[in-house]
């Protein structure tokens, strides 16, 4: 969570979705959201990129610890079965 005066409110923009629309960005864009005010959960989809020259395939090791700090960071409010089966 970044502080409110760590952004600068003239620099934001408002995306005005419908239901089943989607919204697409850069993990590391300060972002927010109103409240969900349906009866179901939002949803989120994590994509991620790394060259060959990078370590080429570092989808286990990234997940493996992607999944390990969602999980400490949802697990006060939410149960095991909502995250990653």
């Amino acid at each position: 969570m970044l502080p409110d005066d760590c952004v600068d409110p003239a620099r934001s923009v408002k995306l005005l979705l419908e239901p089943g629309d989607v919204a697409v960005f850069h993990g590391l864009t300060p972002h927010r959201s109103g409240p969900n005010r349906s009866t179901t959960m939002r949803r989120a989809f994590y994509i991620s990129y790394n060259a060959r020259s990078e370590g080429g395939d570092q989808h286990e090791f990234h997940y493996r610890e992607f999944h390990d700090f969602m999980r400490k960071r949802l697990a006060p409010d939410a149960p095991e079965s909502m995250y990653f089966r």
